[in-house]
């Protein structure tokens, strides 16, 4: 018997991580007119091309049965199951998570299943550290005291390169579009109780990134950090210019991460976000 991990598409790892500690990753799903596509079925550049000529999607939860045929898939094999989903404050996902779980047990009632909500997305840092955990042959209860840990000590910074999708998904008002719009100010976001939250207000787009960039210097020089990376939304090359930054200033690697359809169409192209966890 061994323990498993279990998360949703927005977790956003790369496919050798998935394949290497055999993670199952449930895919959320983009709507265009009569068409969904799963996340993990669609190329981030030709969403985004999509994007610009079909306009703003919307985003779908995988049922509780995609999840429940999931957890039956790893319960049949006598495995146990510690599932990482996004905040349920974001997403409908853990709610059908929930249900897929009661469902579950009760054709497997000797299984387990714990369910944590992450309380943001693009949490890759959370879902790994578990997968190491479960990969050392941890036991259920220290994996679960981890992942509750992580999820505290992570940390995810974000500035858009505009708010037009902020406004279209309904995250800010037409004022505050107006005025942000014609005075280029640039909010930095973070993840807080669940929720999309403003850090600060900055004028324009470099100025917010150096602020982001000093704000993870006050970290380090108060606090060990580990996981370090930078996301970005169809924009590979800024975000490899911001992680040499990185790498120059705090002499450690640097990871570069594209966040796919369901986070990027919500924050729009040309986000960049920096990611880390308190070790």
């Amino acid at each position: 018997m061994a323990i498993k991990i279990v998360t949703d598409s927005t977790a956003y790892l790369d496919k050798e991580i998935i394949e290497k500690y055999d993670i199952t990753v449930i895919p959320l799903t983009v709507n265009y007119n009569n068409k969904s596509i799963k996340e993990t079925e669609i190329d981030d550049s030709q969403f985004y091309e999509l994007l610009e000529k079909e306009g703003l999607p919307t985003t779908s939860q995988p049922s509780p049965l995609e999840i429940k045929q999931g957890f039956l898939k790893i319960l049949e094999e006598g495995n146990d199951i510690c599932a990482i989903f996004i905040s349920a404050n974001l997403s409908g996902t853990y709610s059908s998570a929930v249900m897929a779980k009661n469902t579950s047990l009760e054709k497997y009632p000797a299984g387990r299943i714990e369910i944590f909500d992450s309380r943001g997305a693009c949490m890759g840092n959370v879902v790994l550290h578990a997968a190491q955990g479960a990969a050392n042959g941890d036991d259920f209860e220290s994996i679960m005291k981890n992942i509750q840990e992580m999820i505290t000590k992570s940390k995810f910074l974000f500035v858009p390169a505009t708010l037009e999708y902020l406004k279209k998904g309904g995250r800010i008002g037409g004022a505050q579009y107006l005025v942000g719009s014609i005075l280029d100010i640039k909010p930095i976001l973070t993840f807080k109780d669940g929720q999309v939250a403003v850090v600060e207000k900055v004028r324009n787009n470099k100025k917010a990134l150096e602020k982001t960039i000093n704000f993870l210097e006050r970290d380090i020089n108060n606090i060990e950090i580990e996981g370090l990376t930078v996301g970005h939304v169809n924009c590979p090359l800024e975000a490899s210019e911001i992680a040499k930054i990185l790498e120059l200033k705090l002499k450690r690697e640097v990871k570069v991460k594209a966040l796919g359809p369901v986070i990027g169409m919500h924050v729009g192209p040309g986000t960049i976000g920096i990611g880390y966890y308190i070790s």
